[in-house]
């Protein structure tokens, strides 16, 4: 494919205008990528928190458990273990 040369002059203010474009489109690049940090640092943060929560759940449950009478005795599944929050979890 042969096209005609274009002058100097418009080359130039095109890449110009390109060169702008990528300038902005390299900032918003480097701005998502800092809030994809962001978002994964405080997913992280919140497993920690939930896993932290868990731990302590699971703690008293066995202290529970370890005063041998009552339905805490058993060895059941409890909701929050199963990760569901309603009765309706299998036991």
């Amino acid at each position: 494919m042969v096209t005609d040369k274009r002058p100097t002059s418009e080359l130039t203010a095109d890449l110009s205008k390109a060169l702008q474009e990528l300038r902005k489109t390299e900032e918003t690049l480097v701005a998502r990528k800092a809030d994809e940090s962001a978002a994964r640092h405080a997913a992280t943060n919140a497993l920690n928190d939930h896993n932290a929560a868990q731990k302590c759940v699971d703690e008293l449950v066995e202290q529970l458990r370890d005063t041998r009478h009552g339905d805490w005795a058993s060895r059941r599944m409890i909701p929050a273990r199963l990760g569901h929050c309603s009765g309706e979890a299998s036991e």
